[in-house]
């Protein structure tokens, strides 16, 4: 339950932040909502120590939500009692490293299906996904990017 809590702290903030900077407006060629969602999850399955699991190879594979539950709970990472606060700083540490327009690659994806940062060939994005600077696979539509408004 408590890690679940500070996931949520912690989306929020990024979401309130982003709301208040204006970047939370698709239309207007910013990101979704959705996209800062799966950027907190990637950037909290990638950072060390893990403080949610990644997501199983395939979900296929389980024949049954108890097995799904059992895979997470031999796969969950230690508990973490890092502060809200160090959280966010992580966070936009993270981010601005990524996003920098000397390090940015548009040949790479954000993907908590393929367990973080990975090249983009190896995700299902649609080719015509590929011309955006970034790339944010959607989990319940891995061929598109939450990320094609960005401009």
């Amino acid at each position: 339950w408590h890690l679940i809590l500070g996931v949520r702290q912690l989306l929020v903030v990024v979401k309130a932040w982003a709301k208040h900077h204006g970047l939370v407006n698709a239309f207007g060629g910013w990101l979704n909502s959705t996209s800062f969602v799966l950027m907190t999850l990637t950037f909290l399955s990638m950072r060390p120590p893990s403080v949610i699991p990644t997501c199983p190879p395939s979900l296929d594979k389980f024949q049954s939500d108890e097995q799904m539950i059992e895979w997470m709970t031999k796969h969950a990472p230690p508990a973490n009692d890092t502060p809200l606060a160090v959280l966010c700083l992580q966070f936009f540490d993270f981010w601005s490293w990524f996003l920098d327009p000397d390090v940015i690659s548009p040949s790479l994806a954000v993907s908590i299906i393929e367990g973080g940062i990975v090249p983009r060939e190896s995700t299902l994005l649609r080719r015509s996904s590929w011309r955006h600077q970034l790339n944010i696979v959607q989990p319940h539509h891995l061929e598109r990017s939450c990320a094609r408004s960005l401009t």
